[in-house]
């Protein structure tokens, strides 16, 4: 009679896990990083005003 393995006893379902844990913490930290680059690029520019458009609406009775 063969050994039935657990699910979790199974090697590449752990190496599956944890190569998914480690690519989702490399992909969080590269998130991180543009948005801290991102936010300082705006507080260097806070200076800077867009130009306003203005939309005329007209309403038609």
């Amino acid at each position: 009679m063969k050994k039935i393995s657990s699910v979790m006893g199974n090697r590449r379902f752990s190496y599956f896990i944890i190569l998914t844990f480690i690519a989702g913490s490399l992909l969080l930290i590269a998130v991180q990083i543009n948005s801290a680059k991102n936010t300082k690029e705006l507080i260097q520019n806070k200076n800077y005003v867009p130009a306003i458009i203005c939309v005329k609406s007209t309403v038609i009775f």
